[in-house]
């Protein structure tokens, strides 16, 4: 080959590389930074965080969320390195719309001298899906899946492998022989697992648009195009993440995931939706709708105020109805100004209005332009009038929708309240049922009521008098405890004087134990013939014996 032979060769090899990478600059590269969909996306850190993006993702199998062994960053690992393992990992909150674009940052980790095996996908289902054999999906899966495939059983392709594919969630038998042969949208394209670890996505209309790139780099390949989606109108699409591993295995990991609407769609995050779920008592995907619908009600009120053009208005006719005012020569400003009042300058906050005075020139020469152009009837002053006009409109569809959401908030303590009411109405019922029971008039209910004063002084007179007795009573009673001590006291010296009598009388027997007993007895005996004399003579009188100094016995001492 000559050397002009030669210098096509390279040249044409440089068109051909050319026109692949702008055929791809067509679709990619797409949105690589930013902050993409707060529900859905996620990237570290984000372990054990309760309003993060993961709080509302499920974890089927051995998926969860773990420390990079390298890195230490967070990452959702969708199968250990272990033999026969299935991870699946899905969004609850479903997206609603059926376009978008993002990428994955994701890695695929084999032991040193071992094959990779099997492989892994990212999916948009039409349905939260459920664990099988399609690298860890299941056969009847319904919507789109792009599967990398790491361990080649059909020998036909070169691995790892890129592809896509969709299903309709008809049940249809995985054909794990041939890799998924009849399902594939297209062939896809080799990845080298060492340097790509990026995989970028667009999904518009009926078609997917597939690149894969590296997280060190900017740059991407168009990897496949594919057509034949054919999701829902109005999405609700579940995100989601599966492997699985056989004989020989891999670790599958994800480090960040972002996806983005491609057209209008509110940014709601993890928080707000945490909060509409705890506070409103709704559940997720309710709580999430309603967020939705309020979010996009919010975005065509400013899709109207963005609409209003300042050029509507024409210069030309402007200029022209200007000119028009030479034809007033004869109009008396002072005149004018008398019989219509005019406010102040609303910009200025301190002006004043003054009929009394002359105004300054340079407000005679707005007057003259305000005053002109209203008998004209169409000039500037109209588009600035009808600008402010939609700027209220806009400030009131802001107003509308704010209400609407308070409305919606306020529902449930709206019903409540009915409830409440309602229950008030019905107590108020049976109140009036009782009173016509009774066979009361409302005379007598007002008698009543006007006794109930007085009858409420007599009580508390009562209560008083009640009151004053228990206070003489705790008086006695104090008194006769000091009666009771003042008793005691006696009768302790009482004691104290018969037991040195008996000592003394005992003395004077001279210690003679016999005699002072027998003097003892028939001292007892004398007692109890006074006593029984007392009692008999008591009883001859018809009364007990009474204790005291006026008793018989008293008489006796």
């Amino acid at each position: 080959m000559g050397i002009f032979g030669r210098f096509v060769l390279v040249w044409s090899g440089l068109l051909m590389w050319l026109l692949v990478a702008v055929k791809g600059a067509e679709v990619f590269p797409t949105f690589t930074g930013g902050k993409g969909l707060g529900v859905f996306s996620f990237e570290a850190p984000f372990e054990d965080d309760e309003s993060g993006p993961l709080r509302f993702w499920k974890f089927v199998g051995k998926s969860m969320v773990a420390a990079d062994e390298n890195s230490g960053a967070d990452v959702l690992r969708i199968t250990n390195p272990a033999s026969s393992e299935r991870g699946l990992a899905y969004s609850r909150i479903p997206y609603l719309s059926n376009e978008f674009e993002g990428y994955i940052d994701f890695k695929i980790k084999t032991p040193a001298r071992k094959i990779p095996a099997d492989g892994m996908t990212f999916f948009a289902l039409n349905k939260p899906p459920q664990p099988g054999p399609v690298y860890g999906l299941e056969e009847s899966f319904d919507g789109l899946v792009v599967a990398i495939d790491t361990f080649a059983n059909s020998k036909k392709v070169r691995i790892p492998n890129v592809y896509p594919m969709y299903g309709d969630g008809t049940s249809r038998k995985w054909d794990a022989q041939t890799d998924g042969a009849d399902r594939a949208m297209a062939s896809g394209c080799f990845i080298n697992l060492k340097f790509d670890d990026r995989l970028l996505f667009r999904v518009r209309g009926d078609a997917i648009y597939v690149a894969v790139g590296s997280v060190h780099s900017k740059g991407s390949r168009m990897c496949f195009t594919a057509t034949g989606i054919n999701f829902r109108e109005g999405g609700g699409i579940y995100f989601g993440f599966s492997a699985e591993t056989g004989h020989f295995f891999s670790e599958h990991l994800i480090s960040k995931f972002h996806v983005k609407a491609l057209s209008k769609y509110p940014d709601i995050d993890a928080q707000e939706l945490q909060y509409e779920v705890e506070e409103e008592g709704l559940a997720e995907e309710e709580a999430y709708k309603d967020l939705f619908n309020f979010g996009m009600k919010r975005a065509s009120s400013d899709d109207d105020y963005e609409a209003y053009d300042d050029d509507d208005y024409d210069d030309d006719e402007y200029d022209e109805d200007y000119d028009n005012y030479e034809d007033y020569e004869d109009y008396d400003e002072e005149e004018y100004d008398a019989d219509h009042p005019h406010p102040p300058d609303l910009e200025d906050g301190n002006a004043q209005p003054d009929s009394g005075s002359k105004a300054s020139t340079d407000q005679q020469q707005q007057h003259r332009q305000h005053h002109g152009h209203h008998h004209h009837g169409h000039h500037h002053g109209h588009g600035a009038t009808n600008k402010h006009l939609q700027e209220v409109e806009n400030n009131m569809n802001h107003l509308k929708m704010n209400m609407m959401h308070l409305l919606r908030k306020a529902a449930p303590e709206a019903d409540e309240l009915n409830d409440a009411l309602h229950e008030i109405k019905e107590d108020i019922g049976m109140i009036l049922e009782i009173v016509d029971e009774t066979d009361l008039s409302f005379e007598d209910i007002d008698e009543t009521a006007q006794d109930l004063p007085e009858r409420a002084n007599t009580l508390m007179k009562t209560v008083a008098d009640i009151k004053a007795f228990v206070d003489r009573m705790e008086d006695d009673l104090n008194n006769v405890e000091e009666s009771c001590e003042d008793i005691d006291e006696v009768l302790y010296q009482v004691d104290s004087t018969i037991t040195g009598f008996l000592a003394e009388i005992e003395n004077s027997f001279g210690g003679n134990g016999f005699s002072f007993w027998l003097f003892a007895v028939a001292s007892q005996a004398l007692v109890g013939l006074v006593f029984t004399y007392v009692f008999l003579e008591e009883k001859s009188k018809g009364s007990a014996p009474k204790r005291g100094a006026r008793s018989t016995f008293g008489r006796l001492v």
